[in-house]
């Protein structure tokens, strides 16, 4: 099972998922958005998926900014979902928290 960052969603978004390759997923981690451009003009990025809500045990965490899936840019919200669907386990999210760049992986 792969774990899985979703869009949209939020309280009423399913909390178990199949992915396009038929691989079962584990429980939601996040809701996310397309970063503001205000926020992405402040950091100098020229894109990333904003993460909004976070489930129960989730590595990410409100305020998250996602800004690759294993080295390959994240512009907006759709890139994220599509480089998630696509990537197998383990999964490297590169994620702008407070300032600082950390790497969050995904099992």
């Amino acid at each position: 099972m792969v774990q899985r960052v979703v869009v949209g969603g939020g309280r009423g978004a399913p909390q178990m998922q199949m992915n396009g390759k038929g691989r079962m997923l584990k429980p939601l981690l996040a809701s996310c958005a397309d970063a503001p451009e205000e926020l992405l003009a402040q950091l100098k990025l020229e894109g990333g998926a904003l993460v909004r809500e976070v489930s129960e045990g989730s590595p990410l965490r409100v305020h998250d900014l996602v800004v690759a899936v294993n080295g390959k840019s994240v512009a907006r919200l759709i890139d994220l979902e599509a480089l998630l669907e696509e990537a197998a386990p383990p999964v490297q999210l590169t994620v702008l928290r407070r300032g600082e760049r950390i790497t969050v992986k995904l099992e």
